[in-house]
């Protein structure tokens, strides 16, 4: 387990290019367990974190499908999201010191945008992306922009489904870092456009 991984993937980026090992010990308690990355000059000494204090627990896949239950009928949009856009996304919500972007929902067309808090300054990512389900009424769903900002070597492959029951869209976010494959899972509120 890693906890904090955003932040230590700046650490662990320092070793690029470099052929490294990863010593792992387990002590007797879960507090003495640690990890050492190393490139024969430079090493960095992880603890294991308490996995009862971490945020995001590994879900098994029964878990995954009692919460997020995605049925194709339910299917807001399906967008591919370029790397150059993911870029924009980071970069740009950072300089706007926010940590969410904003998709509209526009009768059959959505867009994705981020704004400063004091709506003075207003970057759209993307716009006029095709909508599976027509909204009768113009709404909006605020994201995290954590998935757009981790690392990646595909597109991303982001889908939105609606919870029939609720207005909440759940939010899918598909990609690789190079074999591996990462899927984000997330869940946002669906609103009425602010006047």
């Amino acid at each position: 387990m890693i906890s904090n991984l955003k932040k230590k993937l700046d650490l662990l980026k320092t070793f690029i290019g470099s052929s490294v090992t990863i010593e792992i010990e387990e002590g007797e308690n879960e507090s003495d367990s640690y990890f050492i990355i190393s490139d024969g000059q430079t090493s960095i000494k992880f603890l294991f974190p308490s996995f009862e204090f971490m945020d995001n627990k590994i879900m098994s896949e029964d878990e995954l499908e009692n919460i997020f239950n995605l049925n194709e009928e339910d299917l807001i949009l399906n967008n591919q999201i370029s790397s150059l856009i993911t870029d924009r996304i980071r970069i740009i919500t950072d300089n706007f010191n926010t940590q969410a972007i904003r998709v509209d929902f526009d009768n059959d067309k959505a867009s994705i945008s981020a704004a400063t808090q004091s709506k003075d300054q207003l970057a759209v990512f993307k716009k006029d992306i095709p909508m599976n389900i027509d909204f009768e009424r113009q709404c909006i769903s605020n994201l995290s922009t954590v998935p757009f900002s981790i690392e990646h070597d595909t597109d991303l492959d982001f889908k939105m489904y609606k919870d029939p029951e609720q207005d909440i869209s759940l939010n899918k976010i598909s990609t690789e870092l190079g074999s591996i494959d990462i899927n984000i899972y997330s869940r946002s509120m669906i609103l009425d456009e602010e006047e």
